[in-house]
């Protein structure tokens, strides 16, 4: 039998000390007591606001990898990040801009545009929320205003 020597890389150190629940203790309270970083009250803010995490990565000038291992590794960032995803059921004005928009136009990059959020909200939105769907068929498929309308002669 062949006994392999202890696995000493950098990660398997780092693996053993945030296994170690008096570390994890340490490092909890020592990120309670730091300020926010600025990236994440960038990223939490966009996140709010468009209900988009790639659009908030972006914002944040973060790799997609990072910023989703420091949401595995800190519970406040976590609980922040749902936060600002559940403020779409908080926050239903940008529907009534989007829906009025769209009735308009007929145009659903125009609409979502005008009500500030992104187009994998609005999508998503759609797919979970039948009134909100229905209200969206309606605005797509009723008349156009009378100055948009072609058969409308001049």
């Amino acid at each position: 039998m062949t006994i392999s020597p202890p696995d000493t890389s950098p990660e398997a150190a780092y693996q053993q000390r945030c296994a170690d629940p008096a570390f994890r203790r340490a490092w909890d309270q020592a990120r309670a007591d730091s300020p926010q970083p600025e990236w994440q009250r960038t990223f939490l803010r966009v996140l709010a606001e468009q209900q988009s995490v790639r659009h908030a990565i972006a914002a944040a000038g973060r790799a997609p990898s990072y910023v989703y291992r420091v949401r595995a590794e800190d519970s406040e960032f976590r609980a922040r990040w749902d936060e600002a995803l559940a403020g779409e059921r908080r926050r239903p004005e940008w529907q009534a801009v989007f829906l009025s928009t769209l009735a308009e136009t007929k145009h659903i990059t125009r609409a979502r545009l005008a009500a500030g959020v992104a187009s994998s909200l609005v999508y998503r939105v759609r797919a979970k929320d039948p009134e909100f769907r229905a209200r969206w068929e309606q605005a797509i498929n009723g008349p156009l205003p009378p100055d948009n309308d072609p058969q409308t002669p001049p």
